[in-house]
């Protein structure tokens, strides 16, 4: 990820999800306490919403932001190239394409890759 990405990234979760997520919606974490001090982790939402991910990623510390990935349906993020580029770029999505057998593959090929699909 470019520097430009990693600031744009960074500014787009500090002050936009941020100011949505934690003012505008009043989240808050509760049992932080039980999240590893390091080491990976994988943290689940249950698809309340569309916002779920990013709330997620919100209330993590903004130190561990360049560590976070969100697996996300490939199909959606990547239906248009800005939505693409914005899902790439800004949020940094592992993306996952959806279905069954066949058709849907190994959901998780592109987790283990190196180098992710980018749009440029």
């Amino acid at each position: 990820m470019s520097a430009s990405s990693r600031l744009l990234r960074f500014l787009f979760f500090a002050i936009v999800v941020r100011a949505v997520i934690l003012v505008a919606l009043g989240l808050t974490v509760r049992n932080r306490e039980r999240l590893p001090k390091d080491g990976p982790a994988v943290l689940a939402g249950n698809h309340n919403s569309n916002l779920d991910a990013l709330a997620t990623m919100s209330l993590m510390p903004l130190l561990l932001l360049p560590k976070l990935r969100l697996v996300a349906a490939m199909d959606y993020f990547y239906s248009s190239k800005l939505r693409g580029w914005f899902a790439d770029k800004i949020v940094g999505i592992v993306p996952v394409k959806r279905g069954r057998g066949k058709e849907g593959g190994n959901p998780l090929l592109l987790a283990g890759q190196e180098k992710l699909p980018v749009w440029e």
